[in-house]
């Protein structure tokens, strides 16, 4: 019943969390940890997009201020990072 289908969704959600989070682990370890975490900010913004289009969840002042201090800050590590490659040539 639904008892059972609730446990086998549980039961994936938590697989797909352990999946991404080793992924995540795995590609610190490839590669620098700032731009990793740059990807895992996106994540935020895509998630509150996604709320907002398919869930009708509004967006509130805290979201808005979250969403334009991760596209800055972003932007300035590219920003930074694009200057260090340079240097090292």
């Amino acid at each position: 019943g639904d008892h059972r289908d609730l446990h086998v969704r549980s039961r994936r959600q938590r697989q797909m969390c352990i999946r991404d989070s080793s992924l995540i682990i795995y590609a610190i370890q490839l590669s620098n940890l700032s731009f990793v975490t740059n990807f895992q900010y996106s994540q935020l913004i895509w998630s509150t997009i996604v709320n907002f289009l398919i869930f009708g969840v509004p967006f509130d002042y805290n979201k808005i201020v979250g969403v334009i201090g991760i596209i800055i800050f972003g932007l300035l590590f590219i920003r930074t990072e694009g200057d260090k490659e340079k240097v090292k040539v």
